[in-house]
């Protein structure tokens, strides 16, 4: 019986926590993806600007990169030498990494309180 108990506290102890923890995750969560979409904007702007700067380059008179393929191998090729904009997709990369772990745990904090709630149901009766 004492165990009973002590089961039926943990219970009541979760169905009091559990949203608190789904709360707090999903704020997180809020927060992280703000972010990326901040740092989407900076990268993007980043990758226009080269674009624009080699799409305007000249030499006699005459565009350097003279067809759309050319441009973009070049900008890409300058933006893999950008060490700022490197670090900046690392740093985008991780975060996005970070906030499907946060998502993985937010799903499990809500089945748990879904089977917390069912036995709760079950021992209620």
């Amino acid at each position: 019986m004492e165990s009973d108990k002590k089961m039926r506290e943990k219970l009541i102890e979760d169905l009091e926590k559990i949203p608190r923890l789904m709360a707090d995750k999903e704020e997180l969560i809020y927060t992280l993806r703000q972010n990326q979409d901040e740092l989407k904007l900076f990268l993007r702007t980043i990758e226009l600007r080269i674009g624009q700067e080699v799409e305007a380059e000249e030499k006699d008179g005459k565009k350097v990169f003279s067809n759309a393929t050319k441009r973009q191998i070049e900008a890409e090729a300058r933006l893999s030498n950008d060490e700022e904009y490197q670090q900046k997709i690392d740093y985008f990369n991780n975060q996005k990494i970070t906030v499907d772990k946060h998502i993985m745990e937010l799903s499990f904090l809500r089945d748990r309180f879904s089977a917390v709630r069912a036995i709760t149901r079950i021992l209620g009766q």
